[in-house]
């Protein structure tokens, strides 16, 4: 199945009924969504709603683009928080991080312009930061098999373009990724997609890992 058919199929389900529920990594997950290979565009976006379970007892990536211990760059839990942090692999982690309540939706984006790198939460802008990163290898994709982390993931999409601050603010509204520029990749990671979209889009290791009884609330405006 074409990844156009796939992006119009979602899109279809988005359209006709809300879904119920994301992905959620539990205690113990060594769950790990590799994606497509890892790009190093100058320009970039990665958006996703996320939900923290517990404090976390590890370091845990989130949605990273590459391989998170030595290249790459994207999103992670730190250790005993439940906190949306910056990092940058094999280079440093990042200064931008933001507090996050537990068993509540928050919509995360990182924007890259060039060395630029800007954390949004529920649409308010972070700082920023200037960093010179490892080119990313490997894969893009959600979580890594050892962090284990306790949360739950949706609505992850990836933009070849820094999107504005205020089409982040449309995402953080519940706007579905696919009415807001062209996601190159888009994953909703819905239970109603569970199966199909693990054999599709991502490729799954480790356990422990299903659907929640939840899902962000998404939609896409009328024409």
């Amino acid at each position: 199945m074409s990844l156009s058919l796939r992006i119009l199929i979602a899109g279809w389900l988005l359209w006709c009924a809300p879904l119920r529920g994301a992905w959620e990594w539990s205690a113990g997950s060594t769950a790990f969504l590799a994606g497509a290979a890892a790009r190093d565009d100058s320009s970039a976006t990665i958006s996703f709603w996320l939900w923290i379970d517990a404090t976390q007892a590890a370091n845990a990536p989130v949605v990273y683009m590459g391989t998170a211990a030595s290249n790459g760059w994207g999103l992670y839990i730190p250790n005993g928080t439940r906190t949306v942090a910056t990092l940058f692999g094999g280079v440093t982690f990042g200064s931008q991080s933001v507090a996050l309540s537990q068993a509540t939706w928050a919509h995360v984006a990182m924007v890259r312009s060039g060395t630029s790198y800007t954390l949004y939460v529920n649409g308010t802008a972070s700082s920023g930061e200037t960093r010179t990163i490892n080119a990313p290898t490997g894969t893009w994709g959600v979580s890594r098999a050892t962090a284990a982390p306790q949360m739950r993931v949706a609505e992850v999409a990836y933009y070849t373009s820094a999107l504005s601050a205020a089409q982040v603010s449309m995402l953080a509204r519940g706007v579905s990724p696919l009415s807001v520029g062209k996601p190159l990749w888009y994953h909703p990671l819905a239970r109603e997609l569970h199966e199909w979209m693990a054999g599709a889009d991502f490729a799954l290791t480790g356990s422990n890992l299903g659907p929640a009884n939840n899902h962000p609330r998404v939609y896409r405006p009328s024409p």
